[in-house]
């Protein structure tokens, strides 16, 4: 059997795969002068794009402006106009309150870009967007639907903020908002954290004094009551009295005095209840003297302690007979 090999026949199979790939790519003597013209063509088109893309936001349609914005980015990664297109498509994004994607491209500029002659206001914009998050601003579903509150997306943005730039101005706020918006959403351990964290970080800080009433706060706000364990009382009242001392004029110091108050009376409220326990079930009065005067002693203008001095007048009694 005669099988012919024919090129002709093989012609269409050629075409097809030519197709099928894209075709073969133009030959060049000299590949170093290729990739220069290249390089020089996606210069200029770069460019081209750009002036197109920002006579496009000029005339009021930013869609338009936007796909240019982006066919810049995709196409013309290692361009000059780059972090430009990722700027102005970063405002755009911020007219439509697509917050997401405009703290995007803006943390595009700044992992891949830092250079960038706009690198504080980049870091500005991004601090406002998770305010704005923090405030209530909802995240968009699929670029345009209003959808949740996101809390938690406002703190992973202050964050990356501190970790952008530390040592700019916004930081020391981004790292304090990021702390006060875990202790709302009682997310006590990551922001007593951050609290240390800002206290360790900007010890001098004009928010450093917050940060101590946050710690203190957050603490408090683990108190569960007398009849449970006092160590989260304990350590609030250390860390407002640490408020009150480091910044005896600052203007909430007339509210930790109060807040120290507050949680006296509840950690002598305990001594009390444990008093009471040796009173009144194990009738051990020697132990019911020390737990109710400890709770005198705590907090000794409480209503707790008018409590346990009239519970000492009865232990007294019972001791000699009368009770």
């Amino acid at each position: 059997m005669n099988v012919s090999y024919s090129p002709a026949r093989w012609l269409p199979l050629t075409a097809f795969l030519c197709l099928l790939f894209g075709g073969l790519p133009p030959l060049s003597a000299n590949p170093a002068q290729s990739e220069e013209g290249a390089a020089e063509a996606s210069s200029s088109t770069a460019s081209e794009l750009m002036a197109q893309a920002d006579q496009a936001r000029a005339a009021e349609k930013p869609s338009q402006a936007l796909r240019l914005y982006r066919q810049i980015i995709r196409k013309h990664g290692a361009s000059i106009d780059t972090p430009e297109a990722h700027f102005q498509a970063a405002l755009i994004r911020l007219d439509r309150k697509q917050w997401s994607k405009a703290f995007e491209h803006f943390q595009q500029i700044i992992d891949s870009h830092p250079d960038y002659p706009r690198f504080k206001e980049v870091i500005t914009r991004q601090y406002g967007i998770a305010e704005a998050l923090r405030q209530g601003a909802r995240l968009r579903l699929f670029g345009r639907v209003p959808g949740l509150r996101s809390p938690e997306r406002a703190v992973e943005y202050f964050l990356k903020i501190v970790e952008n730039a530390p040592y700019s101005d916004v930081a020391p706020s981004a790292l304090l908002k990021a702390a006060n918006t875990q202790r709302e959403r009682r997310q006590l351990d990551e922001a007593m954290d951050l609290y240390d964290r800002f206290i360790s970080d900007y010890p001098k800080h004009e928010y450093a004094p917050e940060a101590y009433f946050g710690l203190a706060e957050a603490f408090s706000t683990r108190v569960r009551g007398p009849e449970y364990d006092q160590g989260a009382n304990r350590e609030a009242i250390s860390y407002y009295e640490d408020f009150i001392l480091l910044h005896p004029r600052h203007p909430r110091t007339a509210e930790a005095e109060a807040r120290i108050d507050e949680m006296r009376d509840i950690l002598a409220q305990s001594r009390v209840y444990i008093g009471d326990f040796y009173f009144f079930r194990r009738n051990n009065l020697t132990a019911a003297r020390v737990f109710y005067n400890e709770a005198i002693s705590i907090s000794p203008t409480s209503p707790s302690a008018d409590e346990a001095r009239e519970k000492l007048v009865r232990v007294e009694a019972r001791a000699e007979g009368s009770y």
